[in-house]
């Protein structure tokens, strides 16, 4: 069996398999912990096709947060609900 790294499980030593336990949780930090804290995905009582919808639509915006270089979401997501023109220029939907 390879571990993400391309090793062998036998072969890995503590080095590679706390690479790879920390990569997992730099996943759960930067994506999962948005979705769940901020964007409250678990409490959404929307099922279905819509909840994939919204999920997808969830884990896009903070691809965008992430890929833009956001550090401070929280308030990033408040000021966008403020004013959702800016909202609309960070994904490059409004050009004015």
């Amino acid at each position: 069996m390879l571990c993400p790294l391309g090793k062998h499980i036998d072969e890995a030593d503590a080095g590679v398999l706390g690479e790879v336990w920390l990569g997992r949780w730099g996943v759960e930090n930067g994506s999962f912990w948005v979705r769940d804290v901020l964007l409250r995905e678990d409490a959404s009582q929307v099922r279905g096709r819509g909840g994939e919808v919204l999920a997808v639509l969830r884990a896009h915006l903070v691809l965008w947060l992430n890929w833009k270089g956001i550090r401070r979401k929280k308030a990033a997501l408040e000021a966008f609900s403020f004013n959702p023109l800016a909202a609309l220029r960070f994904l490059g939907l409004y050009a004015v």
